[in-house]
């Protein structure tokens, strides 16, 4: 396993990146500047990490978290539940600067949407959220 990672080892050009990490918290050895740029982490993730033709997402305590998009994709609807287990989380960034989006449908059993879930996207002109749209201008 990684015992170190330097200073800004994900800076500023990694601007899609999202990091998924086995260890349940950031390692001692870790520079606390590691990820200068605060690009998405989600700690624990082991073998749950999926990809659907829309979205990307984790198994976290048996509740689904979506942490990313598929490059490209222009409409999406997140079910209530994939595999049985609710989708109750959108991630951090989970979408930002996904310019291709047009619509979101987000389910009934959402209960989190994480900061800059959605952030420039710039083509993004309704969303979804409890059967209310949601028109952007």
């Amino acid at each position: 396993s990684v015992k170190s990672i330097g200073h800004f080892a994900f800076d500023h050009y990694c601007t899609s990146l999202t990091i998924y990490c086995e260890n349940e918290s950031q390692p001692d050895g870790w520079e606390t500047d590691w990820n200068s740029s605060d690009r998405p982490v989600y700690w624990g993730t082991n073998e749950n990490f999926v990809y659907n033709n829309q979205f990307q997402y984790i198994v976290q305590n048996g509740e689904v978290v979506v942490t990313g998009y598929v490059n490209g994709v222009t409409d999406i609807d997140i079910p209530d539940t994939i595999d049985g287990k609710p989708v109750t989380t959108i991630g951090y960034k989970a979408f930002c600067e996904c310019d291709s989006l047009k619509s979101v449908i987000l389910p009934n059993s959402l209960e989190i949407i994480n900061e800059s879930a959605f952030d420039n996207c710039s083509s993004l002109s309704y969303i979804i959220i409890n059967y209310i749209f949601l028109y952007l201008y």
